[in-house]
């Protein structure tokens, strides 16, 4: 595998534990069928609109990748606010 396969590895796998992060230090008994639907996670541009849902059928591959990542930075970024940690997988997933 070369650096950069490695590293596109690595950043993905970041991106999946702060995701499982996030989803355990969640309580979904209040309303588990929103409970990843937060404003807080749609991309800026989207935030004000009302029907979140259809944002990525407009879009390119590349357009969908880059709202997805602005999604995980966002959640990157609050989970580091709270001071919530992050998993260690020294295996890999």
């Amino acid at each position: 595998m070369n650096v950069e396969s490695q590293s596109q590895m690595a950043h993905h796998q970041r991106r999946l534990e702060e995701t499982i992060v996030w989803c355990t230090s969640q309580d979904w008994s209040a309303n588990p069928a929103e409970g990843l639907r937060t404003a807080f996670f749609r991309p800026s541009e989207y935030r004000l609109k009302g029907d979140y849902d259809d944002i990525f059928l407009h879009q390119t591959p590349s357009q969908r990748q880059q709202l997805v990542e602005q999604i995980a930075e966002a959640r990157a970024v609050l989970l580091e606010k709270r001071g919530i940690a992050r998993l260690s997988f020294e295996t890999g997933l």
